[in-house]
């Protein structure tokens, strides 16, 4: 692809706003820079205090007015739309990230331009007919697809033209592990799965009394995380944490990555049918512990304790961790847009 070719990236939320898919977007976006290409960012205003035009490592970003109401969210979107119809039409390649809905009512007016997307993780549990059709609709409507995790093919009916998992940095900091210590990072929702960690970590305490439990991150079940855990807001680098701790609870993807990277013992943890094809249809579950609920979760960390590292296991993770770099999921997006 020329290197003066101009990406417009349609995301709902992006940084400052921290989260999975506003860092996919975020470093996808710098390093597009870095090759050359001019990106912009199409995003909403989540914060009012946030400026509606922004620059960010050398990505103009876009923020939209949406309110309050939630119902009325998407008709304000689709104003914004028509009225920067000239932005979007003077872009090279337009690539959206699950908010297809954004563009339908002007897509008539965009037959002549590349438009593509990715598609991020799932809705919920049980999946509705209404978000199959809508993925459907967004996939025949673009000239191409990026899926992150094969589990959509088998639950969405996706046909993508490539199948990705994310991307990570290698960390050459050195930090000093607690053995008896694990660390969760994420939503504290009922997708992440943080209540049955909780339940694992009071089950080792009571064969392991030093074993402590972090819990970075934001949600509606933050007031049912016991006080005796420490508690901190989401950050934008987890890196600390997973250096400081042998053992780290998550169960999606980018987490998962950024674990192995820093040959961590990783334990993921489903409880619907969609989350355990989500993670055992992942080319890294050998490389962590898939587990149902809070004994299993507790059985595995019991057992590691008694015992030393998994070195062979750990060093599998980790070397294909590393492999998965930026530049890698770069000239994955590369070639779509070809």
């Amino acid at each position: 692809m020329k290197q003066n070719k101009s990406i417009l990236f349609f995301t709902r939320l992006y940084h400052p706003h921290i989260g999975g898919v506003e860092k996919h977007v975020q470093l996808l976006s710098e390093a597009l820079v870095d090759r050359g290409l001019t990106v912009t960012i199409i995003t909403e205003q989540f914060d009012k205090k946030l400026p509606l035009i922004e620059s960010l490592k050398n990505c103009t970003v876009f923020r939209i007015p949406i309110g309050k109401n939630e119902f009325l969210k998407k008709f304000l979107i689709w104003k914004w739309m028509f009225l920067h119809l000239s932005l979007l039409l003077k872009s090279d390649i337009i690539h959206i990230h699950d908010v297809f809905y954004w563009i339908l009512p002007i897509r008539p007016l965009l037959l002549h331009k590349k438009i593509y997307i990715t598609f991020h993780g799932y809705e919920g549990y049980p999946v509705k007919q209404s978000w199959i059709w809508q993925r459907k609709i967004g996939e025949k409507l673009s000239n191409g697809t990026i899926c992150v995790g094969d589990f959509m093919k088998k639950w969405y009916f996706a046909s993508p033209a490539s199948v990705i998992y994310g991307a990570v940095k290698l960390n050459t900091a050195k930090y000093k592990e607690k053995d008896q210590s694990a660390v969760f990072f994420g939503r504290l929702d009922s997708q992440t799965g943080i209540l049955e960690y909780v339940k694992a970590y009071k089950i080792i305490k009571k064969q392991f009394p030093n074993f402590t439990l972090t819990v970075v991150g934001e949600g509606e079940y933050t007031k049912k995380i016991p006080n005796d855990i420490k508690k901190i807001d989401f950050v934008g680098d987890i890196s600390q944490y997973i250096g400081k701790n042998r053992f780290i609870f998550v169960s999606r993807y980018l987490s998962i990555l950024e674990a192995l990277v820093q040959n961590k013992e990783v334990i993921s943890v489903y409880n619907s049918p969609i989350m355990k094809d989500y993670l055992l249809m992942s080319p890294f579950k050998k490389f962590i512990s898939v587990c149902t609920s809070s004994e299993e979760i507790a059985d595995v960390v019991i057992k590691r304790l008694k015992m030393k590292h998994d070195p062979l296991k750990m060093n599998e993770g980790y070397a294909w961790a590393k492999n998965q770099t930026w530049e890698k999921l770069v000239s994955v997006y590369l070639r779509l847009w070809e």
